[in-house]
């Protein structure tokens, strides 16, 4: 699509300027053309005056006695012997209590009489010095017709011709200024609103108009490479900072939940269950005779086996529990929620079993055996045993050291 021809804003207010100079030729003419009409104006004005004033000693009675009949017909009948455009008669709180409008016009000079603005009169209707009513009159304007006649037309005639260049010159300035600014504050408005700085506002219009579109242009090319770089900015930090913020909640060694995530979980997990009269439970497990790993086969195959260990801890519990490290070779687990206290013993006996079966050749590699140690498992029920995170880690902890003392076969 071709752009449109393009004019500087200069000329585009210098054209509008001569037109306004017409319109203010024209206007000085009706109103020299008015002026001789001036008397015959304040005559029929006069005139109206005293019919208000007739017509408000003749209503008085239908007003007082709130007759909306007899107001009608009066105000109908002398309406009409005065050829009246319209006439009501408003009570003082302002309700009409009768209203005439004169029927449409059938001639030409009665159809433009009633369409120029008349005369209009407003009477109050008393009785004993006391405002009851008002009465407003309106007559129409052939009185001026008659009186203005060939002046008249002529005016007409002139404001016609003005009329016609108004029209066309609007109708360019519209175009040329009025159009594109307003598509380029409504795209403005949308790109602010949606935030769409890929947005660009159409170049149309004058000169200035089409240079002001294109350094706004610009200057949205340039607001959008900046939310870009704030956005990659934006995402480049939050990554960071999540990455930072699970590596503070993690073991560095294997992975699961470091001590103080633990306790921090542990403990909304208390206030969780105590709201709702629920169950749970804290396992502390314990590698029996890590320490001889670590003398045998040195602390890199001891790490990779706490890795190991963790995995297997992590497989055996539900999804949202919870497996934490407090240090060496010392872990524990939140089960939130435990239905049953027998639960508890249940599952230690299943992470001793699960513990116990042979590593799949993939995780044995790089350890000494494919067998993982022994665990002494510990366990904990709120609020049975305890109802703060210390009293449960406490009571846990020596249930499995007296576990870890009682002889037993690996399952």
């Amino acid at each position: 699509m071709s752009a449109a021809p393009s004019l500087s804003l200069r000329r585009v207010v210098r054209r509008a300027q001569v037109r306004v100079a017409m319109v203010a030729t024209l206007v000085v003419a009706t109103l020299l053309a008015g002026a001789s009409a001036l008397l015959l104006r304040l005559a029929e004005q006069h005139s109206l005056d005293l019919v208000a004033r007739s017509m408000a000693y003749s209503v008085d009675a239908a007003v007082m006695f709130r007759d909306a009949t007899a107001a009608q017909e009066l105000l109908d009948e002398m309406a009409r012997s005065e050829n009246l455009l319209d006439a009501q008669l408003l009570l003082p709180d302002g309700r009409p209590l009768a209203q005439h409008r004169r029927a449409a016009p059938d001639t030409l000079a009665d159809r433009l009489a009633a369409s120029l603005p008349g005369l209009r009169a407003v009477q109050p209707v008393q009785e004993n010095d006391q405002v009851i009513g008002t009465l407003l009159l309106q007559s129409d304007a052939g009185w001026l017709l008659k009186s203005a006649g060939w002046a008249l037309l002529g005016v007409l005639a002139g404001a016609a011709a003005t009329a016609v260049g108004i029209a066309r010159a609007s109708h360019e300035l519209q175009r040329l200024v009025g159009t594109p600014l307003l598509a380029l504050s409504t795209r403005t408005q949308t790109i602010r609103a949606q935030r769409r700085f890929d947005l660009r506002v159409p170049l149309d219009g004058a000169t200035e108009i089409q240079a002001l579109g294109q350094d706004v242009n610009a200057l949205l090319a340039q607001v959008q490479q900046q939310q870009n770089d704030l956005r990659q900015r934006h995402a480049a930090l939050q990554s960071a900072h999540d990455q930072l913020a699970d590596q503070s909640r993690r073991d560095a060694l294997t992975g699961v939940a470091n001590r103080a995530w633990f306790e921090q979980q542990l403990a909304a997990a208390i206030d969780r269950a105590q709201a709702h009269q629920e169950r749970l439970a804290v396992l502390f497990i314990d590698v029996d005779d890590f320490k001889r790993v670590n003398d045998r086969y040195g602390h890199e195959a001891g790490d990779r086996v706490l890795t190991a260990l963790a995995s297997r801890l992590r497989s055996s519990v539900r999804e949202h529990d919870l497996v934490g490290r407090l240090g060496g070779d010392e872990f524990v687990v939140l089960i939130d929620p435990l239905r049953q206290p027998e639960d508890a013993q249940a599952l230690v006996r299943q992470l001793s079993r699960t513990v116990a079966a042979p590593l799949e050749p993939d995780l044995a590699e790089g350890l000494p055996t494919r067998q993982l140690p022994e665990l002494s498992i510990g366990a904990a029920i709120f609020p049975d045993d305890g109802d703060s995170v210390d009293a449960l880690l406490r009571e846990a902890d020596r249930q499995m050291y007296r576990r870890k003392s009682t002889p037993r076969s690996r399952p």
